[in-house]
């Protein structure tokens, strides 16, 4: 299929756009508004300030987090659509308001949740590793081992005697 372009659609527009301010009716922001050639006018809408504080996109997405932390299939885009902004939003307030990435956040609430089954269960680590929300156990022993600085078996280990010590 061809397609024919004709001359006169390659003609230079003589006429540019008019770009007016005019108040929005419901905000009291100024809005831009401009003619379209052929007489059409159009309002484009004012741009959106802060609609949500940070530290209330935080708790959303912490809230979130708190019930689905042992869900493997979790990513930040369901972080963010359970705070209900975008991903670079919901960064944006993590580093804001925790000083920290969103998905650190969720592995270290993960190790967290693993150091409390470790001690107080004899699961195996691969047991331990799904209840904490990682898809294997090696994952969970590479991560375990890059934010502790051990691996699960030797925290499990070390713990286990204190909390022995403590029961006697």
């Amino acid at each position: 299929m061809a397609v024919i372009l004709y001359p006169a659609s390659f003609r230079a527009n003589t006429k540019p756009a008019i770009r007016t301010s005019a108040p929005d009716l419901y905000s009291g922001r100024r809005s831009k508004r401009r003619t379209v050639h052929g007489g059409v006018r159009r309002t484009r809408l004012p741009i959106a300030g802060r609609a949500v504080a940070p530290d209330v996109v935080v708790g959303r997405a912490e809230t979130f987090l708190d019930e689905h932390l042992a869900d493997p299939n979790l990513d930040l885009q369901c972080l963010a659509d359970a705070a209900n902004v975008s991903v670079s939003t919901l960064g944006r307030s993590f580093r804001s308001v925790r000083d920290t990435t969103p998905w650190q956040y969720v592995l270290t609430s993960r190790i967290e949740r693993a150091k409390d089954l470790l001690v107080s269960t004899d699961r195996p680590l691969a047991a331990v590793a799904l209840d904490a929300g990682f898809y294997d156990q090696p994952h969970f022993t590479r991560t375990f081992r890059e934010i502790t600085g051990t691996t699960p078996g030797t925290f499990r280990r070390t713990h286990a005697d204190c909390v022995e010590e403590a029961v006697s």
